[in-house]
């Protein structure tokens, strides 16, 4: 008996020796077939046009085949690489070389259902030499202090051949590196369309990319670059010595500035409490004077529906007003104010606190020597900003610099809030047909101290002039 015992204990390891023999000779037979079917693919790509190899950056082929029982899956795909480290010729942020030349390395990878770690999928590489051309690469980031690729930009080149007079275009979208590479264009010079997600804009705070006529250098590869990201908003709550009513009245304004030095041209956003917008939802919006609200919030539209203010990794200095010049750092701020500051974060609205100065306007209905009673009536008053009134327009949108109210009916301002800064105030009254016009400079939020008087002629610090409206 336990030399029977023995024996089956043999014969048992001696089976296992023969099963795991036979596996693992099956396991090296299918690796080496898939080894072949890589080396075949690598020759079969070789022998394609650029063209073909370039369809395979943007989507790579997979075909199958079966040998011996065991189906195999064969997955080709190219990409551009550098000539000098052979690293991925499309890897935004571009490096600050605007040329490069490339070559295109195609790969093959093979795999089967019992591929395991011992004998894992099969993957060869090579180079083909670059084709007779240019290349072109689109690199899209998203601004930000440590740079990232965005995806989902879609770019297409239009250039004319010299063996053709018809104008061909290539067309590509930026992937998860931000980047897309035409390769082999037959001419050295194309007209570059890019377009951003949905909802992306540009640092110049817009929605569209205008074409661009590119150089060309053939043989090599020319960069461009474009920096969008997803538009945020700014929402500005209206205050005046940090409360947000006035005289049992919630504190009204008309609209702010939002400063960027990372902006270009301008260097601000200008948002308004309403605005008009273009038919069709684009981008270009002009934002309305006269309209007080408690808030106002950068636009944001069906266009750009998160907003249209670039999201930098600076923060935007706000202030109440129409222009740089309304900055509270710009007046003789006995109260040391200082403007808010506020992060805008990619698609998402910031909400900061504005202060307001107040103007207090007196208008009687005598002259300055006898004034007899506060006016009753509700003359229109016109408030310029006179700091701004040659301000560059934002974004083709008119500058706001105007703003309309009337007095309340007991010879004050119906809204004395208004921004920091000079300004001319003008009343009209249509009966003696005349205006009333007063300078003022509020450097506080205390403000300025104002008085017309509506029978007396130019005499102290008002000015009366007889017109049609103010």
């Amino acid at each position: 008996m336990i030399s029977a015992l023995i024996v089956g204990l043999i014969v048992v390891g001696l089976l296992s020796g023969l099963s795991v023999a036979s596996n693992t000779s099956a396991d090296q037979r299918r690796h080496d077939q898939a080894a072949v079917l890589a080396a075949e693919s690598q020759e079969l790509l070789r022998t394609d046009p650029a063209s073909a190899l370039e369809a395979l950056e943007v989507t790579p082929h997979s075909y199958t085949k079966t040998l011996s029982s065991t189906k195999y899956t064969v997955t080709e795909s190219t990409k551009y690489i550098n000539n000098e480290t052979q690293a991925s010729a499309c890897t935004s942020p571009s490096e600050a070389s605007k040329q490069s030349g490339n070559y295109i390395q195609i790969t093959s990878v093979v795999s089967w259902p019992a591929a395991n770690s011992t004998y894992p999928k099969v993957e060869q590489s090579g180079i083909v030499t670059p084709p007779t051309g240019s290349a072109l690469e689109v690199d899209a980031v998203n601004g930000a202090s440590v740079e990232q690729g965005v995806a989902g930009v879609t770019a297409s080149a239009e250039y004319t051949g010299v063996e053709s007079t018809l104008p061909t275009t290539v067309e590509g979208t930026t992937g998860a590196n931000g980047c897309v590479v035409f390769g082999a264009i037959p001419a050295t010079a194309a007209t570059l369309n890019v377009k951003p997600p949905f909802g992306y804009v540009t640092p110049s705070d817009s929605i569209k990319i205008q074409p661009e006529a590119v150089t060309l250098a053939p043989n090599l590869t020319t960069h461009k670059e474009f920096t969008v990201n997803r538009g945020g908003a700014i929402k500005g709550e209206f205050t005046y010595l940090g409360k947000t009513e006035y005289e049992s009245k919630p504190v009204k304004g008309e609209s702010f500035v939002a400063f960027n030095s990372k902006l270009t041209t301008p260097q601000y956003v200008l948002a308004s409490s309403s605005y008009t917008y273009e038919a069709g939802g684009e981008e270009r919006y002009t934002p309305l004077a006269g309209i007080q609200a408690t808030s106002a919030t950068s636009p944001i539209h069906t266009g750009y529906p998160t907003g249209n203010v670039f999201p930098w990794s600076e923060e935007y200095v706000v202030y109440a007003g129409d222009c740089l010049k309304n900055s509270v750092t710009e007046t003789a701020n006995p109260e040391h104010l200082k403007n808010e500051e506020v992060l805008v974060a990619p698609g998402a609205t910031a909400t900061v606190k504005i202060p307001l100065s107040r103007v207090t306007l007196t208008v009687y209905s005598g002259t300055k020597t006898t004034p007899g009673s506060l006016t009753t009536e509700k003359l229109p008053v016109k408030i310029t900003n006179a700091a701004c009134e040659k301000s560059t327009a934002n974004d083709a949108t008119a500058p706001l610099y105007i703003h309309e109210q009337s007095l309340s009916g007991t010879g004050h301002l119906e809204n004395p809030l208004q921004p920091f800064g000079t300004a001319k105030l003008c009343v009209y009254s249509a009966v003696k047909k005349q205006r009333y016009s007063v300078t003022y400079t509020n450097e506080n939020q205390a403000g300025s101290t104002s008085t017309i008087y509506l029978n007396e002629g130019t005499k102290g610090e008002q000015t009366v002039e007889s017109a049609t409206s103010c």
